[in-house]
């Protein structure tokens, strides 16, 4: 037997153990061979095939379980891949001679588990047999069974021994995902025809991938990733490998005269062709031509559609080809993200409107790149959801509108709404990364933060856009929010060929202050953070960042506004380009009173482009706290009338409180009840309201960022000597310095 071999079976069957569709395709993927040789070196290593070999090890875990857990035999059925508890039942008694039921009531410990003498092994044997008394056959087969219990005593200890030298708590743990064994990655169709018709070939790869994404158990990789894959002449295996596919489909297009050949192949991670079809029809006859491809595809792969899968796939967004080419050419622009060809993307969608006035997508997808703009501060909020409600007139299960609309409600704060529309979009069109990613991000900052599922769903996200340099980052930061660095660390090697150097910098950057934070939490003292930086600035002295981050704990920890502004002022003189070093400096003279040289850096041409290139919203914050700090409340108020009703939101509400005008303050705390309990603090501070300030200081916790930033703010000096501030203090780890004297 090739122990060795057997050995790594065993651990890919258990790392699926809970998957009841784990495959012969999938254990021949993972371990790296074709399926004809999985099935050849199983049958020689252990004289069974690979299902009886893989029931095997489910059984004996189902064993392991009754015995030492209180799990029922029906919820061990389940973890252990058997999709029914009476098959399980059967499959159990036909190994045990004892179904699960009478095993677990009985807690026969030695049974399996103990090996004794030959008279006591006997004995206990005899005790399991006898449960069923009616049973008149089973002297005749106690042979036959204590052959296949010494086998399986055998075939347990192997198990067992590799099970507890193997680390089972890596990613592959953490990241269970049900459809993970049929994920499957459509790359860009060939362009075959005699005349440039790239659009209406990309046309056909998108609609496929549409229609394919919309059923459950099944895994789409987004097109955004397969893209990537473009007249490559990169193997199969190899994209499969960096897509984390099992499956490929592949294809070409012709267009001649009025009629249009499609081929399409599906093939298996390692480049074997499972399937082919060619299909010649009428040009008017496209769109059935690309359902037929997704339902054959997932016949192929053994999933049964529903009727609503079917209804889905059967929907054509459109049946005007023209007003299909200019939605292809937007979405095209649309995913650089700049400002131009957003703006560009646009102005196709709306040609393809003008064609078929009925084209939901178009309309939603109008107001995805409106949203996308409001990064670089282009926002429109009335005409984002006014191209929204058209979609969701025409066709009620828009995916992109219910995704857009809830990253409108989570930005104003409404998470209540901004949670219904996440989850609608996922049920319409669960292979959106998009949604996930955005989703994921929403479950962290949302007031009921729900962490685990902040990472499950942006760990689906990468899997679905395993390219995708947004999702990346979301994902190391996802990590570094569970404490798992090594594993942050590992990603980023992983994925690095396909990062921008700015976003490996970015991350790098947030590793080391998670790792400045471990050290601080484990010490309880965030004192410990500026000894962090200090130290690394020495083995480093010239890394602008690190000088950054001393400034910020100066400030948020000892509140010493001096050192504060001295090394704001070096990280600006090592690199004065980012956003963040340049926004870090105007903010600290600003905040100590240093009017004239705060003007002074935002009139240089720097600080100018800097903040042109953040946006419009950034600029307006950038004059209402310059005001703000100068005590003149009325002019900041003047220029926050200039913002949308949602914009700056907080801003408005802080000045409104400097103003006194408590009932402007409530109102507006009541349309914004779920904002942060640093924030709620801060402002009941502004209003000199103590025992609201203290009920909600009470409520922040250690670990977040808000227990530093709301201590590192000039309006809480009037409360830093009272013995309750002071419990906050010592409750969140920061120190009693002689600002508390």
């Amino acid at each position: 037997m090739d122990k060795t071999f057997i050995n790594k079976i065993q651990q890919i069957i258990l790392k699926h153990l809970d998957n009841e569709k784990l495959s012969v395709e999938n254990l021949a993927f993972e371990i790296g061979l074709s399926r004809s040789q999985l099935l050849r070196k199983v049958k020689a290593s252990t004289g069974k095939t690979v299902s009886e070999f893989i029931k095997e090890i489910r059984l004996n875990e189902a064993l392991k379980l009754l015995k030492e857990s209180d799990y029922t035999a029906s919820e061990i059925s389940y973890r252990v891949g058997f999709s029914s508890p009476a098959y399980f039942n059967k499959c159990f008694h036909d190994s045990f001679g004892v179904t699960p039921g009478d095993f677990k009531a009985k807690n026969e410990k030695s049974y399996l588990f103990k090996k004794n003498d030959e008279s006591e092994n006997l004995e206990s044997k005899d005790s399991i047999l006898k449960i069923d008394k009616t049973n008149k056959i089973q002297k005749k087969s106690f042979n036959r069974k204590k052959f296949i219990v010494s086998s399986l005593l055998v075939l347990l200890i192997i198990v067992l021994s590799f099970y507890f030298y193997t680390d089972f708590t890596n990613k592959t743990t953490l990241f269970k995902k049900k459809t993970a064994n049929k994920t499957i990655a459509v790359l860009p169709f060939k362009d075959m025809s005699s005349e440039d018709t790239q659009w209406f070939c990309d046309g056909v790869t998108d609609n496929i991938l549409s229609k394919l994404s919309q059923i459950n158990g099944l895994s789409v990789i987004s097109r955004t990733s397969s893209d990537t894959y473009k007249n490559t002449n990169k193997k199969i295996h190899r994209i499969a490998k960096e897509l984390g596919a099992t499956y490929i489909i592949e294809g070409s297009v012709t267009k001649y005269n009025n009629k249009v050949k499609i081929i399409t192949q599906l093939i298996n991670a390692y480049g074997e062709h499972i399937w082919s079809k060619e299909y010649t029809d009428s040009f008017e006859n496209i769109f059935t031509i690309q359902q037929n491809v997704a339902k054959q595809i997932a016949e192929q792969l053994q999933i049964n559609l529903t009727l609503e899968e079917e209804k889905r796939i059967g929907h054509n967004p459109t049946d005007n080809f023209e007003a299909l080419k200019f939605y292809q050419k937007g979405r095209l622009l649309a995913d650089n993200s700049t400002i131009k060809d957003l703006e560009s993307s646009i102005e196709f969608y709306k040609e393809a409107i003008k064609l078929d006035p009925n084209y939901a997508e178009a309309y939603a997808e109008i107001a995805n790149s409106y949203y996308i703009m409001d990064d670089f501060g282009q926002i429109n909020r009335d005409k984002i959801n006014s191209y929204v409600e058209k979609a969701f007139a025409i066709n009620p299960n828009t995916v992109r509108a219910y995704t857009v609309k809830a990253m409108i409600y989570r930005e104003d704060e409404h998470w209540g709404k901004a949670k219904e529309y996440f989850e609608k979009a996922l049920e319409l069109n669960p292979n959106d990364a998009i949604t996930h990613h955005y989703y994921g991000i929403f479950l962290n900052k949302s007031p009921d933060r729900d962490i685990k599922n902040y990472l499950i769903h942006i760990d689906l996200a990468q899997k679905l856009d395993p390219l995708s340099t947004p999702i990346n980052n979301a994902l190391i930061t996802a990590l570094l929010t569970h404490y798992k660095v090594n594993e942050a660390e590992e990603h980023l090697k992983k994925v690095s060929f396909s990062l921008t150097d700015i976003s490996k910098i970015g991350n790098k950057q947030k590793i080391i202050n998670k790792k400045c934070e471990i050290i601080s939490l484990k010490k309880k003292d965030w004192t410990e953070a500026i000894r962090f930086y200090q130290k690394a600035i020495e083995e480093d002295p010239d890394y602008s960042f690190l000088y950054g981050e001393l400034a910020f704990y100066y400030n948020v920890v000892l509140n010493d506004d001096k050192n504060r502004v001295k090394y704001r002022k070096k990280a600006y003189q090592l690199d004065s380009t980012k956003f963040l070093t340049a926004a870090g400096l105007y903010f600290s003279l600003v905040e100590n009173e240093k009017f004239t040289e705060a003007a002074r850096l935002m009139e240089t041409k720097n600080y100018k482009s800097i903040v042109k290139e953040r946006g419009k919203l950034f600029e307006l914050h950038g004059s209402v706290c310059y005001y703000y700090f100068k005590k003149d409340y009325k002019k900041a108020q003047e220029i926050l009338a200039k913002t949308l009703k949602n914009e700056l939101y907080f801003d408005k509400i802080i000045v409104l409180a400097q103003l006194g005008k408590k009932n402007d303050v409530y109102q507006l705390l009541k349309d914004h009840n779920d904002m942060t309990n640093s924030r709620k603090a801060f402002i009941f501070a502004l209003l000199k309201d103590k025992d609201s300030m203290y009920h909600y200081l009470d409520r922040i916790n250690s670990v977040y960022i808000d227990s530093k930033w709301i201590n590192g703010r000039t309006e809480l000096d009037p409360y830093r000597k009272e013995k309750r501030y002071k419990a906050f203090l010592k409750k969140n780890y920061l120190p009693i310095t002689h600002w508390n004297e």
